[in-house]
């Protein structure tokens, strides 16, 4: 009975003329307002990201310069995310040492994406920062440098190389059809698959946000009337979609942050549990510690003097004592 209404009510939208006409991507990608046929050419798009860039820039300066030991609601927020990005990103991929170097990229990744994903919802803006394919690569961009920056400094060029290409656990007869999989996986596979995912998710959500508007506005106003109660049904998808692209981006900033930072790992050496141990007592206390093993307490058997007679009436005149180490 549904779908004999909804063919119905098409039918007499197309016998008059009216048809809906669903958005293309070049809904999405708006014409230049400044500048066309240049590099420098700005678009709806680069407006929202300008405008996203500055929010952000002015709610963590603010943060940094009103900070204060007893933090207020302002501030708490703030933290909550940068302590989210440690615990749940960050410390479980990364020794304490690694963990505090690279904390504010983590910080700036998770941040940036998920301010400009969400401008998608705002309303006035409408559109998400991320929906373009220019800062998505970016982004990726910079990842790819941080990890083959970590990587040179740790092994040096041909040592990365060497480490990356030829995996000890592997069998050297391999290497020769492993080698050139890996080199394509550190130069094209990773920046690709980071900036494809995030773009691709960010358009995907946007048109099918703008896809129940424009059915709601042809059901309600230009179809049949078996069509309008339907129309009901598309707008509450708004809401729906709506709140679902919210979920996504959040998603998305979390999952571009976590494979960062897992590939900035893979490039870096292991340490073992005692200086990692320091580090993370360093980070803490902001000192620098040299932590040893504790030393293994002896025990000796000495006369007691003569002077102690509580000490020869608990011992029976021989005491074991163990000397506290220093």
């Amino acid at each position: 009975m549904m779908m004999f209404l909804l063919s119905q009510g098409f039918v007499s939208a197309a016998e008059t003329g009216e048809t809906f006409k669903k958005p293309s991507i070049e809904d999405v990608l708006p014409p230049d307002i400044w500048f066309q046929g240049t590099i420098f050419a700005i678009n709806r798009i680069e407006i929202v990201r300008f405008i996203a860039l500055a929010f952000l820039l002015t709610i963590f300066c603010l943060a940094a310069k009103r900070a204060k030991i007893v933090p207020s609601r302002f501030q708490s927020i703030i933290e909550f995310v940068i302590f989210f990005v440690k615990d749940e990103i960050v410390s479980p991929i990364m020794n304490p040492s690694n963990a505090k170097k690279y904390l504010p990229i983590a910080v700036t990744l998770f941040s940036s994406i998920a301010i400009f994903n969400l401008c998608g919802i705002i309303p006035g803006l409408n559109l998400s920062g991320t929906a373009a394919i220019g800062l998505p690569l970016a982004f990726a961009i910079w990842v790819v440098y941080t990890y083959w920056r970590a990587g040179i400094r740790q092994h040096g060029f041909w040592g990365f190389l060497r480490h990356e290409l030829m995996p000890p656990e592997i069998p050297a007869a391999i290497y020769p059809l492993i080698a050139p999989i890996e080199l394509m996986q550190l130069l094209i596979t990773r920046p690709f698959s980071l900036t494809v995912r995030l773009l691709c998710n960010m358009i995907s959500g946007h048109m099918l946000i703008a896809v129940c508007y424009g059915a709601t506005q042809f059901l309600i106003f230009n179809a049949d009337w078996a069509m309008k109660p339907f129309g009901l049904l598309t707008f509450l998808g708004v809401g729906i979609f709506t709140a679902f692209e919210a979920f996504v981006g959040l998603l998305q900033a979390y999952i571009f942050t976590l494979l960062s930072i897992s590939y900035i790992q893979q490039s870096l050496p292991e340490v073992d549990d005692i200086e990692a141990e320091a580090s993370f007592h360093d980070a803490i206390t902001g000192s620098d510690t040299e932590l040893s093993p504790m030393p293994i307490q002896s025990t000796s058997t000495t006369s007691p003097s003569t002077d102690s007679p509580k000490l020869n009436q608990i011992g029976g005149g021989n005491a074991i004592i163990t000397p506290t180490p220093v």
